[in-house]
């Protein structure tokens, strides 16, 4: 007992020990993480408004073209010399001015649609075929919404170019202000991206653009977002964002939002190669007292299984009358705080003798097993409680239920028992049933004058002497 002792005590000691080593490193990494991770976010966010105003530019550059072609379309209109011809040159006048004073690199196509989404004209030469774009998100929403300046569609793979772009659109109405078409300009995202890496900070940061209606507007490479090449892609930032740093930034004259992230695991990639040293010391000690936790935690287990073991009965696997001894203590007590009523079936199996006696013990403890699986499968709420008393005698334990309810229940567990047959091997199925005695009582000085255990026994003997297959109270 001496020897025990003195090893608990070391044990303790060392475990302090460890502990406090432990605490000590991990607050050291723990205060030095969280400074990476404020420098790091402080970058992103310093990048977040220089990728803002970069966006701000682009797009603002590209609503002005839009609205030099505008206008030049609508002196078309009033001159009445709106012909195909005439839009393809003032749309390529409006490019060509545009790129006199702009840098038009990440610009691509400026094209013009009916009101009925088909392509009219295009910067670049005249249509070769009839292209739809009803189907874009631009379009649509401008036709839904004619009153709309600007709208910007999300990232796609175009059909006219065949290379990654998003789109600046406006609507085109006629005297009478109507929505008659979209004048729409391609940004190539690749280009653009180009632009944008350049300036931002961080060379690991992803850029996400983002619309009203959350669908991806640019991203770059480090963000790996491959187009669609008909539908906008929508971006869940909950769902996408919980193993990063993140930065924002709006833009909500233009309806565009912007996020910028990093991986944490590309920052604690660079912070676990600095602290090396201390990472090793770290790993050590919780090793060490990983396996030392490991050990009690056995400990603890095989505490646990023996005290299971003698509750358990070895046949049914159903608590045994040991553990309805705890349980029934426990019932009373909630019923003595609370004033509900507990009741207890005892359950006897008919004629188990003559089983016994014509299957033989070991075909009889089949049925015992296959009767109490029956009888568990009958406790339908989470505090009801079945064991086995002894023999072929079973119990229920039902609290918080009135002698309706009790009586409800001990009909389920009749129509249970005979409504299948046991098979047992080199006989003929057979049928089983049982007699249930019902005790309810609310907690009070008679309960505890007149044992409910002997009530429900007497009441499952006058069942039984009035045939079996039955309850009594």
């Amino acid at each position: 007992m001496r020897l025990l002792n003195l090893k608990a005590k070391f044990f303790l000691i060392f475990l302090v020990f460890l502990v406090i080593n432990s605490a000590g490193i991990g607050i050291s990494l723990y205060r030095q993480w969280g400074d990476i991770k404020t420098q790091n976010q402080d970058i992103l966010s310093r990048d977040a408004n220089i990728a803002v105003t970069v966006v701000e530019n682009v797009i603002s550059n590209g609503f002005k073209l839009l609205e030099i072609a505008r206008s030049d379309l609508q002196k078309l209109k009033v001159d009445r010399k709106f012909t195909d011809d005439n839009i393809y040159h003032a749309l390529n006048r409006a490019t060509s001015a545009f790129s006199l004073y702009n840098d038009v690199g990440e610009y691509g196509i400026l094209f013009l649609t009916n009101k009925d989404g088909v392509l009219i004209a295009r910067s670049d030469g005249k249509p070769t075929s009839s292209i739809d774009f009803s189907d874009r998100y631009y379009f649509q929403d401008l036709r839904a919404h004619p009153n709309k300046v600007i709208t910007i569609g999300p990232l796609l793979h175009a059909r006219t170019t065949g290379r990654d772009v998003f789109h600046i659109a406006s609507p085109v109405k006629d005297e009478n202000n109507c929505f008659i078409g979209a004048l729409v300009l391609q940004v190539q995202s690749d280009l653009f991206a180009d632009r944008l890496v350049k300036v931002l900070s961080n060379d690991n940061a992803s850029v996400i653009a983002i619309n009203g209606s959350g669908q991806v507007v640019f991203a770059n490479a480090n963000s790996q977002i491959t187009p669609n090449s008909q539908t906008g892609i929508l971006f869940n930032m909950g769902a996408s964002m919980q193993d990063r740093l993140v930065a924002f930034g709006e833009m909500p004259e233009i309806g565009v939002q912007i996020y910028l992230y990093d991986y944490l695991n590309h920052i604690r990639t660079h912070f676990l190669h600095n602290n090396l040293t201390f990472i090793i010391y770290a790993a050590l000690g919780i090793l060490i007292f990983t396996v030392m936790l490991w050990r009690l935690y056995h400990y603890v287990v095989e505490i646990h299984i023996v005290k299971i073991s003698s509750l358990t009965d070895g046949l049914t696997n159903l608590p045994n009358r040991r553990a309805f001894d705890v349980e029934y203590d426990k019932f009373l007590g909630d019923a003595r705080r609370y004033g509900y009523e507990i009741s207890i079936l005892f359950v006897d199996i008919d004629k188990f003798k003559v089983c016994n006696d014509t299957y033989g013990h070991e075909n009889g403890d089949l049925v015992l097993k296959e009767v109490a699986k029956r009888l568990q499968s009958c406790m339908r709420r989470p505090l009801d409680f079945c064991c086995r008393w002894g023999g072929e005698e079973l119990m229920a334990l039902l609290p918080n239920i009135s002698a309706e309810g009790a009586a409800q229940v001990a009909e389920h567990i009749l129509m249970k028992m005979k409504g299948a047959p046991i098979y047992i091997q080199g006989y003929a199925p057979i049928f089983i049933t049982v007699s249930i005695g019902v005790a309810t009582a609310t907690y009070n000085d008679a309960l505890l004058e007149n044992n409910l255990v002997d009530k429900a026994d007497q009441a499952m003997f006058r069942a039984k002497q009035a045939g079996g297959d039955r309850y009594s109270f």
